[in-house]
């Protein structure tokens, strides 16, 4: 029997209600290191579930769209997600359905609420006093932060910054018209570090 792919993983996930995330999906389905990428990455964390994983690049993408330097993030995006997932959890409760059922909605939001905190984490790392970072040429600030998101879950989930395959991701989530060159991972890493010294 076939062992299931990373393609059928992406094939098989819940298909979502936006229309970017949707088209993430399939250029992400479609791209010919995909399973390449997942390779690399299962290799260093043999316990990372590939739905999970999926999942968080998601999110990480979702947020990193919507970032700007010159506003609090959390604010924001916390405002909203309390809300939607509030709604969820109240129709959860009022509805007919099994405990198990109503559980689980609790602990997906659950979950969800944790990821946001790990994202709103590494985003602080992007705010800086100087106005230069406040300016977002060709997408740039959504590109750093996403990376930079990727790059934190690396680092605590496989033990290693995997620039190559963040920066693969990264043209996934953002398509351009050029690659974006490891090099520039690596950059938006470091620029990241002195900012985080600079505001502490």
């Amino acid at each position: 029997m076939r062992k299931p792919s990373f393609r059928d993983a992406l094939a098989g996930y819940s298909v979502p209600k936006s229309s970017t995330m949707r088209e993430h999906l399939e250029r992400w389905g479609s791209h010919h290191d995909a399973e390449g990428v997942w390779k690399k990455i299962s290799a260093h964390s043999a316990a990372l579930d590939p739905q999970e994983f999926i999942r968080r690049v998601l999110l990480y993408r979702n947020h990193a769209a919507g970032f700007s330097a010159a506003r609090p993030i959390e604010r924001a995006d916390k405002s909203k997600f309390l809300k939607w997932y509030k709604q969820k959890i109240v129709e959860a409760m009022k509805s007919s359905r099994s405990f198990s059922e109503i559980a689980e909605t609790l602990e997906e939001a659950a979950s969800a609420l944790r990821l946001l905190e790990e994202s709103f984490e590494s985003f602080r790392y992007m705010i800086s006093k100087d106005a230069d970072s406040r300016k977002d040429q060709d997408g740039s600030l959504a590109r750093s932060a996403f990376c930079l998101t990727l790059s934190e879950f690396f680092i605590e989930n496989c033990n290693i910054w995997l620039d190559e395959q963040v920066a693969t991701l990264c043209d996934i989530a953002f398509p351009g018209d050029e690659p974006l060159p490891i090099e520039s991972v690596k950059a938006f890493r470091n620029r990241s570090k002195r900012r985080a010294r600079a505001v502490n």
